[in-house]
């Protein structure tokens, strides 16, 4: 049996996690990962074809779309009106995709189609917004053009999904 001090014992246990620090900072730096999120929609903002990439899970796509809102509510003009339904837009998108998150930890099939039911009232509240601020002419018109499509597919699917739970 090997004695070792306890100042070679710290040494190793030191050396053996900083090797396994660095693995795992190369590995899954959640930093990275998040600054690869930011620039990949940053750079679909630029692009305007922010929804170009398909996503097929349903949840993704409202996330998604919920965070295209913002990053397109965040270059309106700074009026009274465009504070209310920035604010309305942001709240209502954000709340279809917590309300889907809350319908897939359902039990019942009835629970599932009143949560869904509520994703799909706060999807055609944001379409409404966006359809205002069309009106309005205000933001980016390509990028709204592209929201308000994806809202009503957004809208089809989920609607859809209710009809197929009953």
């Amino acid at each position: 049996m090997e004695v070792v001090s306890l100042e070679q014992e710290d040494d190793n246990f030191n050396d053996n996690f900083n090797d396994n620090f660095n693995d795992n900072d190369n590995d899954n730096d959640n930093d990275n990962d998040n600054d690869n999120f930011k620039n990949q929609n940053v750079k679909s903002m630029e692009d305007n074809s922010i929804f170009s990439d398909k996503i097929f899970n349903f949840e993704d796509r409202l996330v998604r779309f919920a965070g295209e809102c913002i990053f397109f509510t965040r270059n309106l003009n700074k009026s009274y009106e465009n504070e209310y339904y920035k604010n309305q837009l942001i709240r209502s998108s954000g709340s279809s995709s917590l309300n889907f998150g809350e319908a897939q930890g359902t039990i019942s099939d009835k629970d599932f189609i009143f949560k869904v039911g509520l994703a799909v009232k706060e999807l055609k509240e944001s379409r409404n917004s966006l359809k205002i601020l069309n009106y309005i002419k205000e933001g980016d018109e390509n990028i709204r053009t592209l929201l308000l499509k994806e809202v009503e597919e957004l809208i089809a699917i989920a609607s859809k999904m209710i009809i197929n739970k009953k």
